[in-house]
């Protein structure tokens, strides 16, 4: 719904920003900048509207009680100290939260570019018309996570990841290394193999974590690795600047597919070390 709020409220009645602030003087370009940064706004309206109603859903929503309650197993919860110290030597858990900050970084990358690399490589393309490409991502990225459902309930998790990651990697290499509309079906097509990666890497990280007293602050360690969403972006911003080409820089998304290929990778091979042991 961003994104559709993003076509039809920022980007309707433009052609392509660029291209219009191209040959303006600075008075011009401060009186169009001024114009777009008011369309931006717009959509937060709507957002607003959105939030008041949540608002009022759970103000008169009566919610369960969240926490267990306290019995002989869980009287004696650990410290945050005792947590972490468990979970820092947790390998495989510390695994898949360095696997967790790699995706969401690599997915804000291939988000965040998609529509500037259409408008660089198709030409004269509208931003309105660029967003497209996004909206087709986020549809494409819904499917994936359909079909990765029916995948694992046929094959092991970890078979299945190990393919979508494979031919994740695959399709951000053509969105690199070819300069033609096909590269930004590359970057469309990623966001299928995006599809179920976070909710499996989360739930399988979880599952590392034996002495279930730490799996609260664990679970927060995994959500905390959102923040390679602000960290990637910025690598695959500077190999674009120093490269002068936005299209190379999608190696960086690709590089780090390849890096959580190697995580569910090993994850398989120790899965298939347990069943033999059984």
């Amino acid at each position: 719904m961003g994104i559709i709020l993003g076509k039809y409220l920022i980007f309707s009645g433009h052609s392509n920003l660029q291209n219009e602030s191209a040959g303006l003087n600075a008075a011009q370009k401060m009186a169009l900048n001024k114009e777009v940064l008011a369309l931006t706004l717009r959509p937060y309206s709507c957002i607003l509207f959105v939030l008041l109603i949540l608002l009022v859903l759970v103000a008169i929503t009566k919610m369960p009680y969240g926490k267990a309650k306290a019995d002989a197993k869980t009287a004696n919860q650990p410290s945050m100290g005792e947590s972490l110290n468990y979970l820092f030597h947790n390998w495989r858990f510390m695994k898949a939260v360095g696997a967790q900050f790699l995706y969401v970084g690599i997915q804000t990358c291939v988000w965040s570019f998609t529509i500037r690399l259409a408008l660089r490589i198709v030409p004269g393309i509208s931003d309105h018309a660029a967003t497209n490409y996004m909206i087709i991502s986020y549809m494409v990225w819904f499917v994936g996570k359909l079909f990765a459902n029916w995948f694992m309930n046929r094959y092991s998790i970890t078979k299945t990841m190990i393919w979508y990651c494979v031919l994740g990697t695959i399709v951000l290499l053509l969105t690199c290394s070819i300069h033609s509309p096909l590269a930004i079906w590359g970057a469309v097509a990623t966001s299928f193999f995006f599809g179920p990666v976070y909710p499996t890497v989360y739930a399988h990280g979880l599952d590392q974590i034996e002495e279930k007293q730490h799996t609260e602050t664990g679970g927060a360690l995994m959500v905390m690795s959102l923040v390679g969403g602000a960290a990637l972006p910025v690598i695959m911003g500077r190999v674009s600047d120093l490269t002068g080409s936005m299209q190379f820089s999608f190696i960086v998304p690709a590089i780090g597919f390849v890096l959580i290929l190697w995580f569910f990778l090993s994850e398989h091979k120790i899965a298939k070390k347990e069943a033999q042991k059984a």
